[in-house]
């Protein structure tokens, strides 16, 4: 909580569990074993964007280029951990994701280049007054950064958005070679687009984060929810808050991602 200036910890049930101070006052972190690491934020105070802090030792990692200063933006994920306590973080304003350790300690830089759709970032800073750099990209169809990774127990995904007519997920394996490039994904059990950004993540789901806005619309649910073979909950989440969807409400959605893909 950046107003309190606190740590809050909470069940998977929504019980209070405990309150700590934030030392450095950085809303996106990762608490491991006797280490916590943190996102600055390209907070002008510091030289470095990452931080591993311990009760003894503070540890920068990867310099901050001086046109990211005061560029207040993060990943609507955060840091991301699998089943071995190894880190990771797709870093804002980057095409590079970030490996940590058990320990905390930074172990691989991966970097995705798109070829011709790369957005060098020194040169999106320098659009000029009033142009704003996302806006750019988008309407160039520019790769801004890498909108969404996500850490599963066999795969690693990463969401790309250019534009609204552009929208791509591309698949790893556990040794990060491409398994699956694709778009305009529909959920075979019950024919639901998929779209949106993924929000987060199990260990086997892409879990979907949205309005009931966009739930709708995104659905098709006029065109979906009558046709034969649905084979997910889908109908039965319809019937169940028919007076909900009607309301600014929020929707999760679980996909279980496959172990093979057709390309």
């Amino acid at each position: 909580d950046g107003l309190l200036k606190k740590e809050l910890a909470f069940s998977l049930t929504g019980k209070f569990l405990l309150e700590k101070a934030n030392v450095l006052k950085r809303s996106m972190f990762y608490k491991g074993n006797n280490f916590n690491l943190y996102y600055l934020n390209n907070d002008p105070e510091f030289d470095f964007r990452i931080l591993r802090k311990t009760a003894h030792k503070i540890t920068p990692y990867i310099p901050r280029p001086d046109y990211l200063v005061n560029n207040l933006y993060s990943d609507p994920v955060g840091f991301q951990s699998n089943k071995d306590n190894e880190v990771y973080f797709n870093l804002p304003n980057d095409y590079r994701v970030l490996k940590f350790d058990s320990l905390g300690f930074l172990d691989t830089q991966y970097v995705f280049d798109f070829g011709i759709k790369n957005f060098k970032f020194e040169d999106r800073f320098k659009l000029g007054e009033g142009i704003d750099h996302f806006d750019y990209s988008e309407e160039n169809g520019l790769v801004e950064s890498i909108t969404s990774f996500l850490v599963l127990d066999k795969n690693y995904i990463i969401y790309i958005r250019r534009n609204d007519q552009s929208k791509e997920y591309i698949i790893f394996n556990q040794e990060f070679s491409q398994s699956y490039k694709g778009k305009n994904l529909v959920n075979d059990l019950d024919f639901t687009p998929l779209n949106e950004m993924p929000w987060s993540s199990t260990g086997k789901e892409v879990v979907y984060l949205m309005n009931t806005s966009k739930f709708i619309s995104m659905s098709n649910l006029n065109e979906i929810k009558n046709k034969p073979g649905l084979k997910s909950n889908l109908n039965h989440f319809l019937n169940e808050n028919s007076s909900n969807l009607t309301e600014e409400n929020f929707i999760l959605a679980f996909a279980k991602v496959k172990l093979k893909f057709n390309n």
